[in-house]
């Protein structure tokens, strides 16, 4: 089947070997909450990589498709969790300030184990917190915050990763944002 069905649907190649997703390169997604469907699916005779072309919108579910003698069921699976870091963009040396996480669980499942960990350049150091934090959970459709004091030791403009990571439905799931701080 070469053509899709629906009108608001972008195109997603999911690059597979030998039954496992080894690469996936977005087109854009759609709005749709209808599965994903795969449009085609053709292997070289001279390689055992196969690509698949599916039609968003990609949400969890399963897709078909088949092309002579190719058949291929590519299971999609998109990550729930959404980290947003903030900080103020600037602070002055000596300061302690405050970084804070928003870890938002946008499936229809709780996502649980959650841990947060913040990661620090050289010249900013915690101040009365543990790199890592453990939330428990975050329930579906439902926002967790999670906050660091920070002290600015050196003049400089740093970047400032947080990393989320929990168990979706039996799958683990990560996620990561960074932020900018100048310190003055």
């Amino acid at each position: 089947n070469r053509s899709h069905h629906g009108s608001a649907t972008t195109p997603t190649i999911l690059q597979i070997q030998r039954g496992k997703a080894i690469r996936t390169v977005p087109n854009g997604h759609s709005a749709s909450r209808r599965p994903a469907q795969i449009g085609w699916a053709k292997r070289f005779a001279f390689t055992s990589i196969v690509m698949v072309c599916i039609f968003a919108p990609l949400l969890p579910g399963s897709a078909t498709a088949s092309d002579g003698d190719v058949f291929i069921t590519a299971n999609v699976f998109l990550n729930p969790l959404e980290v947003q870091a903030s900080a103020p963009p600037e602070v002055t040396t000596g300061t302690v300030f405050a970084v804070k996480a928003i870890i938002r669980n946008n499936g229809d499942l709780g996502v649980r184990k959650v841990t947060v960990v913040i990661y620090l350049p050289k010249g900013l150091e915690l101040s009365a917190s543990k790199v890592e934090r453990t939330r428990g959970a975050v329930p579906a459709h439902r926002d967790a915050t999670i906050s660091w004091k920070i002290r600015a030791l050196e003049e400089g403009n740093y970047v400032i990763m947080v990393l989320a990571s929990g168990t979706y439905g039996g799958t683990v799931v990560t996620e990561q944002d960074v932020v900018l701080v100048a310190v003055r």
